[in-house]
């Protein structure tokens, strides 16, 4: 599920997958989470967030729009960057049961990067 909004009186496109990755657990946090910065290092836009409260992780794209209308392109490009890495890089990431996540992730990236380059 992604939810979009505009917040701060439209200032800002907001594209949020809620519960992304839910129920982590405390042994397996501090990989994920390294995983998850890698990414961030690797890959434009995305952002991670994680809940304690409710042990879930979400990705976010937030597009500043201050005085500017958003184009059809701009709103397309986020979400495509939000679909294609979350689909392709972080749910895989999630849902395998490596013994070394960080390694699962940066293979994950370069694959994802390879993918991106020959498109």
């Amino acid at each position: 599920m992604i939810v979009i909004s505009l917040g701060e009186g439209g200032e800002y496109l907001q594209m949020l997958t809620p519960q992304l990755l839910t129920n982590i657990n405390d042994a397996q946090a501090p990989v994920l989470f390294k995983a998850l910065l890698n990414l961030s290092l690797q890959t434009n836009m995305v952002r991670w967030s994680y809940d304690p409260m409710g042990r879930e992780i979400c990705a976010t794209v937030e597009l500043p729009l201050l005085d500017t209308i958003l184009t059809e392109k701009q709103f397309g490009f986020c979400l495509e960057a939000l679909v294609r890495i979350v689909d392709e890089i972080a749910m895989p990431i999630g849902l395998t049961h490596c013994t070394n996540l960080l390694s699962c992730a940066l293979t994950k990236i370069r694959r994802f990067r390879l993918c991106s380059i020959i498109l």
